[in-house]
């Protein structure tokens, strides 16, 4: 009996994770913990599933250029410029998007670019 309660608690708990999960602010979580674990490619596809989940969220555009962000330094360069240029458009603070973006365009050897967002 004790054995079929503990089954019953961890599959519980293991529901509710899940549930909580599912939700865009559970996969914005749940991309934090990726990142303090270091697994960037993990934290940048829970962010691209919050965003599938509630693609009118104003909250989109900082989650755009934190995902602008992890595909930079997984060396995902296009991907990267495409966030951050996406994150753009409605982006409380453009200039540090820009400023991120110029950067990546330096890296890209696309000075003329960068001096623009410069």
């Amino acid at each position: 009996m004790k054995y079929i309660l503990n089954f019953l608690f961890l599959l519980f708990c293991s529901f509710s994770i899940s549930a909580q999960t599912d939700t865009y602010n559970g996969w914005i979580d749940k991309s934090a913990k990726f990142i303090e674990n270091n697994r960037l490619d993990s934290a940048a596809v829970a962010l691209q599933k919050a965003m599938r989940l509630d693609p009118a969220n104003e909250n989109n555009a900082v989650l755009l250029l934190n995902l602008g962000i992890l595909q930079r330094q997984l060396r995902q360069t296009d991907d990267a410029y495409i966030s951050f240029t996406a994150s753009l458009g409605n982006n409380p603070d453009p200039v540090l998007v820009l400023h991120n973006r110029a950067s990546l365009l330096c890296d890209l050897g696309r000075f003329d670019e960068a001096m623009e967002d410069y």
